[in-house]
């Protein structure tokens, strides 16, 4: 048993925890912009969105929390924001399409009424996305 928490409300989450862990209730973080914060408070993973666009990225966030490399966990966490936030808030359905084939995957046309990004979205989703790569490559000490 468990439960996604999409809410972003932290707290929410902690009280969650908390309550359960004697349960054996799992605990996911809904969105890339807080999984270090419900990993540490005692979720077990997460179900984000912004992995349909750099996977390696996030489970290379999971693993340095894993292996208590707390510093690096923190520096991934931060780096994952922006790049979050304009797939799942800011550009919509038709950034994460967008996104997800500037990162060499299939995003496809979004359905009606949702509509694709525009061309001045995509290139602004593109230096998010690239400052994102830049960031990665940077912690991780090699080329992606």
């Amino acid at each position: 048993m468990g439960i996604k928490d999409s809410s972003g409300n932290i707290v929410q989450i902690a009280e969650v925890i908390a309550g359960t862990k004697e349960n054996k209730f799992s605990v996911f973080a809904g969105s890339g912009s807080f999984l270090l914060p419900t990993l540490l408070l005692g979720g077990v993973g997460g179900t984000l969105a912004v992995a349909n666009v750099v996977p390696e990225y996030c489970v290379s966030l999971y693993n340095a929390w894993n292996n208590k490399e707390l510093d690096k966990a923190r520096e991934l966490q931060l780096g994952l924001l922006e790049l979050n936030a304009a797939v799942t808030g800011r550009f919509g359905i038709g950034g994460m399409k967008a996104a997800m084939e500037m990162a060499g995957y299939w995003g496809g046309k979004p359905r009606l009424p949702i509509l694709p990004a525009t061309e001045t979205m995509r290139e602004e989703i593109q230096r998010i996305y690239d400052r994102t790569i830049s960031h990665f490559s940077r912690i991780e000490g090699k080329e992606y």
